[in-house]
């Protein structure tokens, strides 16, 4: 009986010195079910092995064997960070990350929008590449000869203006315009001949080096816009007019010159070239005495001259002289009489002696009388 106990005792104590299993350490192998060993205070089995908990900022992942609680923490590049949502802080010391399809840009995650997709302000959205936000839109910036405008998702780059949905440089004064350029006047300007210039009225300035240019119906000269007048409009003076082609300023209106026997006048629009005068609205040579007249001369005698015999002479008065050198003639009611102008009498006029008068043709002078 005797043996049969002490075994019985020996096998009880073997069972009463049975011990705990080892907490295992951190990075070693574990299992969180049944009765198998724990991992060491401070640590959680994850994935069959212990480790430790980290916070926000704190290490993760590889041989760190820490990991990231809750679903609020994401380890990323060895590091345990936030996942911020559009709007929300991101980079360099924050702790935190964008969350799927957004960016870090100045420490804030924003979207990546497209040309024609929002950006700036309270969008949390910037543009993509080779994109700039331009009044909430993203748009690629067009040089000078670039397209712009509504639908194009584009504006012009600095110093150009949107005109006809192109992207044009605005000249000033004296500048390019028009053509190939690109270019169009500024403010108050028109394109002119390929430079850009203010629109002058009658009497602006116009010409090289001012810039400007006259108004329709206005011709520059002598660097003034002035009013080219057709034939009978006014010219010269105040009025800012000058005479069109073929035509000069007389006495304040446009008129034609005309040559011997041209017509000229009230109402004709013309003037006698000089040298002529007008007279029974034609204009006629003033011939001086001995100078030719009449008939198809287009030729009148001068002052104190008559036309005789197709040649102008002087028309001496009673008493004078007449006929020979003297190229003189005697008026009406006078006749050259010995180199001397004299009365004409009538038959039984007196003639004669001291009353110088002579007898008409067919009568004689008999005793002072004409007979």
């Amino acid at each position: 009986m005797a043996p049969r106990v002490l075994l019985a005792i020996a096998f009880t104590s073997h069972r009463c010195r049975s011990t705990k299993p080892a907490a295992v350490p951190v990075g070693g192998k574990c299992s969180s079910g049944g009765a198998a060993a724990k991992c060491v205070t401070g640590a959680t089995c994850r994935g069959g092995v212990c480790k430790t908990r980290s916070s926000a900022g704190g290490q993760c992942g590889g041989s760190t064997n820490a990991y990231c609680p809750g679903k609020d923490l994401k380890c990323r590049r060895g590091k345990c960070v936030t996942v911020s949502p559009a709007g929300g802080s991101c980079g360099r010391y924050t702790n935190s990350i964008c969350g799927k399809d957004l960016n870090c840009r100045g420490g804030k995650c924003t979207s990546v929008s497209l040309a024609g997709g929002v950006c700036g302000g309270y969008t949390n959205a910037v543009c993509g590449k080779d994109l700039n936000c331009k009044d909430g839109k993203c748009a690629t910036e067009s040089g000078a000869g670039g397209v712009c405008g509504a639908g194009s998702n584009a504006y012009c780059a600095k110093d150009l203006s949107c005109k006809g949905k192109k992207c044009v440089t605005v000249s000033a004064a004296g500048g390019v315009c028009g053509g190939y350029t690109n270019a169009i006047c500024g403010k108050d300007l028109n394109c002119k001949d390929g430079k850009c210039a203010t629109e002058s009225g009658a009497g602006g300035v116009c010409g090289a080096g001012s810039n400007a240019y006259c108004a329709k119906d206005l011709s520059c000269k002598g660097k003034k816009c002035v009013t080219v007048s057709a034939a009978g409009g006014v010219c010269g003076g105040y009025t800012n007019a000058i005479c069109g082609k073929d035509l000069n300023c007389k006495d304040g209106k446009c008129a034609t010159e005309s040559g011997a026997g041209g017509v000229c006048g009230a109402g004709s629009n013309a003037y006698c070239a000089k040298d002529l005068s007008c007279k029974g609205k034609k204009c006629v040579t003033v011939s001086a005495a001995g100078g030719v007249c009449g008939g198809y001369t287009n030729a009148i005698c001068g002052k104190d001259l008559s036309c005789k015999d197709g040649k102008c002479a002087k028309v001496s008065p009673k008493g004078g002289v007449c006929g020979g050198y003297t190229g003189a003639v005697c008026g009406k009611g006078f006749r050259c009489d010995d180199g001397k102008c004299a009365v004409v009498s009538p038959a039984g006029g007196p003639c004669g002696g001291y009353t110088g008068a002579v007898c008409a043709e067919h009568s004689k002078c008999s005793y002072g009388r004409c007979a």
